[in-house]
């Protein structure tokens, strides 16, 4: 489950040096949830193909985490050549109306989602 999950994550990243002990980690699971299956329901179909929805909830982290005011997701295959304190201090230059920045996909699923109707 989830909980066992979160220890072989944390296990993995402190042996790797990829976090320090002292590092807060929050993991969250939607299975079950009302809310997020509803928000998955809005995808086009094609989304789900292969069962690979569960990989859009990204685009609804401000309908799933509510209570946050700064939140940075990055894909499993990105790498960060620096210190990631200073993207996060990006957030400060932000203004009100920003919310979101979103490289060009090779996916088309992200399209339909996004796209102005």
């Amino acid at each position: 489950g989830l909980a066992a999950f979160r220890e072989v994550l944390r296990e993995h990243a402190h042996q790797t040096s990829l976090a320090h002990p002292d590092d807060r980690w929050t993991l969250f699971s939607a299975d079950g949830s009302r809310h997020a299956t509803g928000l998955l329901a809005q995808l086009d179909p094609s989304c789900h193909d292969g069962g690979y929805a569960y990989l859009f909830y990204k685009l609804f982290a401000h309908e799933l985490l509510p209570a946050l005011n700064h939140l940075l997701v990055l894909d499993s295959d990105a790498i960060v050549l620096g210190d990631v304190a200073q993207l996060w201090a990006t957030f400060a230059r932000f203004a009100p109306a920003q919310l979101v920045g979103m490289a060009a996909d090779m996916s088309h699923r992200y399209y339909y989602r996004l796209s102005d109707p």
